[in-house]
């Protein structure tokens, strides 16, 4: 495990894997570097290139110094690139490829390129008003330290079915 800081004094925990032009992996929301899924991602990715899989702040070994914005994780993916020297493509999944994007709309020449997967934006009303009203209930569930509660209702508003948000917890030896 590596590690750098971030702006605020962040530290960022990562790894690297293979060897080409600089890849930073994004992660979604509820996933970190070291899930299985991601490190199977990250290695075929590193195939072509030289990926830098870190854990978002909050999330993993990184650390989560508060108060959470985008900006803070914008900064973050620029202490990535800095790392990987400068420059490099990002590869965002699901809300990590929000930030991907908007990373690349802010720091300019420091992305090359951007490839997202299955990125969380809606562009009906009804639905903006639900993800809001989302938001505000997952936020206040963390604020009240329920955090397993929060992920649940995350999960079953974002449409994964409640028999697998159920079964989550007894799998997720599995995932690790």
């Amino acid at each position: 495990m590596n590690t750098t800081q971030s702006r605020d004094g962040t530290t960022l925990a990562y790894n690297v894997y293979g060897s080409g032009p600089a890849l930073i992996y994004i992660t979604g929301a509820s996933c970190y570097r070291s899930f299985k899924p991601v490190v199977h991602d990250a290695k075929v990715l590193a195939t072509s290139f030289t990926v830098y899989n870190y854990d978002r702040r909050g999330r993993g070994d990184s650390g989560n110094t508060l108060p959470y914005s985008l900006e803070r994780e914008i900064e973050d993916i620029e202490a990535m690139i800095d790392v990987a020297g400068g420059t490099a493509y990002l590869y965002g999944h699901s809300s990590g490829a929000v930030l991907a994007l908007e990373a690349a709309l802010r720091l300019g020449g420091k992305v090359r390129k951007v490839a997202m997967y299955d990125a969380s934006y809606v562009h009906d009303e009804k639905e903006k008003v639900e993800y809001h009203q989302l938001s505000q209930t997952v936020h206040k569930l963390l604020d009240d330290g329920n955090n397993a509660e929060a992920m649940q209702t995350f999960l079953k508003g974002i449409g994964m079915p409640r028999a697998f948000v159920w079964l989550l917890p007894l799998l997720s030896v599995f995932f690790r």
